[in-house]
């Protein structure tokens, strides 16, 4: 009887120390993505608009992602049928590439984004969205502001996709829905924006 309890406690404990290892690396010693509360604007001069908009994220976890993809997407409410949605999507490059790749982002370590609105097809495009955006998205004239207040509602929203670079998981994650009262004047501060459009000072 003895050695079946020692055997049976014995099995209870392993199996109570597997089960807090897979906890641990599972859900406590991963990666996680923190996003900025607000985004970003910036005078510049390679945009018709006269601005440009970012939003920043932090790895705050302890492991760090590979092989990232960042999207972005802004949905608008109400522009043809009250409650319906429309989804644009906004590039993240140059080129008018819808997502931005980054092939490691360790432990403590940030990105910053930015937006290129009018370089969305979308925009241009889409007979959902009025035909003053869409001229403004050609001639690359085009605000964030312009398009945040359309509709009945409208929100950006930012999804970063990766894989834990040591279990291999697969991990999304999303930003917080940014609306046009999100959009501060400065430069980041960490998460923060902190500072003016004109600040000679670099984020951090």
């Amino acid at each position: 009887m003895d050695i079946l309890l020692t055997n049976l406690l014995g099995f209870l404990v392993g199996l109570l120390t597997s089960f807090l290892t897979w906890w641990i690396l599972a859900h406590w010693i991963i990666p996680k993505i923190k996003f900025s509360k607000d985004i970003s604007k910036l005078k510049t001069e390679d945009d018709g608009s006269g601005y440009m908009y970012r939003i920043k994220f932090i790895n705050v976890g302890r492991r760090g992602l590979i092989d990232m993809q960042v999207v972005a997407r802004l949905l608008i409410k109400g522009l043809s049928i009250p409650r319906n949605w429309v989804t644009i999507k906004i590039p993240l490059e140059w080129n008018g590439s819808y997502k931005t790749e980054i092939p490691k982002l360790s432990a403590k370590s940030n990105r910053i984004i930015r937006l290129f609105l009018s370089s969305s097809p979308d925009l241009q495009v889409n007979s959902y969205i009025p035909e003053v955006i869409r001229d403004k998205a050609r001639l690359g004239k085009l605000t964030l502001e312009e398009l945040l207040s359309l509709g009945s509602r409208a929100k950006l929203t930012i999804w970063v996709f990766g894989y834990d670079e040591f279990s291999g998981a697969r991990k999304l994650f999303k930003s917080y829905e940014y609306q046009a009262e999100d959009i501060k004047d400065g430069r980041f501060g960490r998460l923060e924006v902190v500072g003016s459009s004109t600040d000679p000072l670099p984020d951090y």
